[in-house]
């Protein structure tokens, strides 16, 4: 009698957006929810890459142009432009913050297998770079590998 060995692959959802052509993808259980842009209130003496604060129903909530911070070629605001407000932990506590993206994609299943370990948006906290093994399309990760947004 032989025992066939059944393999469980674990398989996790990210949201994948678009930043100049290129698409990224972030955990889903971080996202709290997409919005459409808006005003977004100037910060000054802050790193260009923060474009500046919203108020989300009564809490400011900081924004970061992720393409500023990562050197890529800057679109204009569009129709598709978005905030994806996510929830991350820095220095143990809750934050919340706004990364603007040029479009959302879609929600995407990508086994774990798939991913290699990077950096995310909060250091010391890992994020996934993933290549999707039925297409091999590449999902980039929310930062990419060596760097840290919030600390520059």
């Amino acid at each position: 009698m032989t025992t066939a060995t059944k393999e469980v692959v674990e398989q996790k959802q990210y949201l994948t957006f678009l930043l100049a052509n290129e698409e990224y993808a972030i955990g889903i259980l971080k996202v709290k929810e997409i919005i459409e842009y808006d005003t977004v209130t100037t910060v000054p003496k802050t790193p260009k890459w923060v474009r500046g604060v919203i108020n989300l129903r009564g809490a400011v909530v900081p924004v970061v142009d992720l393409a500023i911070k990562f050197g890529l070629e800057l679109k204009p605001v569009t129709k598709t432009t978005c905030i994806v407000i996510v929830e991350t932990q820095f220095e143990s506590q809750n934050t919340t913050i706004g990364i603007l993206v040029d479009a959302v994609s879609q929600v995407m299943e990508l086994a774990t297998e798939t991913c290699s370990r990077c950096r995310s948006l909060v250091p010391g906290k890992g994020g996934l770079l993933a290549r999707h093994g039925s297409t091999g399309k590449e999902v980039r990760p929310a930062a990419r590998r060596g760097q840290s947004t919030l600390h520059r």
